[in-house]
């Protein structure tokens, strides 16, 4: 059984069930009121979990979809209200929102987890285009993140970027090249992203584990 399940489940069967039988009498407490509506996000969040793993089909059904809400973010972090039991085994897990890669797990807290997102400096991780060209994303001191690859593999503007675990299957979204650079010394060279979240506020994001 799930968390939504077995949280559903206590709820229904304390509160939710003998409200019920009373078929919701005016002088229902709020704090019924309040069960009931509470049910009524989890049961928003379930639906969400499930078009995410439609969405994806990258994510192994053995795979959690955490849902957890953002409280504060800047350029380069973001802090997680997280209501579930949290260990050490959550750093260095992706953040996702859709099928987009937010960033990954850096610190765990009480109810609380700091992400650090790619645009961060010294921000590294295994990526690749959409044609299948390899390479790894790099977050830059200037608040940007490139996708970097050997010299010789086809890189283009417009190519789109994903951030990769072979070894679990996972695959997401991070953005699209916006400009190419090579320097002359290296064997490599770097796409420059257009990180699709830079700017967006969002509220509900999912760890994946």
């Amino acid at each position: 059984m799930g968390v939504f399940d077995s949280l559903r489940k206590s709820l229904e069967e304390v509160l939710v069930l003998p409200l019920r039988k009373d078929i919701l009498p005016k002088t229902a407490t709020s704090q019924s009121l309040k069960v009931l509506s509470l049910l009524e996000e989890i049961g928003q969040l379930e639906k969400e979990n499930r078009v995410l793993r439609e969405q994806l089909g990258t994510i192994p059904e053995k795979a959690s979809l955490m849902p957890s809400q953002v409280i504060w973010q800047d350029e380069n972090q973001m802090v997680l209200s997280f209501n579930y039991q949290q260990n050490q085994s959550l750093i260095g897990q992706p953040v996702i929102w859709g099928e987009i890669y937010l960033g990954k797990v850096s610190r765990v807290g009480s109810r609380l987890l700091t992400v650090d997102k790619p645009v961060s400096s010294g921000f590294a991780a295994q990526a690749a285009t959409d044609t299948g060209v390899e390479g790894r994303i790099k977050g830059q001191f200037n608040q940007r993140v490139v996708f970097e690859t050997a010299i010789n593999n086809p890189l283009s503007s417009g190519d789109r970027i994903y951030y990769l675990e072979p070894e679990k299957g996972w695959r997401f979204l991070l953005g699209t090249v916006s400009e190419i650079s090579r320097n002359k010394r290296l064997p490599t060279k770097q796409g420059v992203i257009n990180y699709l979240p830079a700017k967006s506020q969002l509220s509900t994001v999912f760890v994946v584990n």
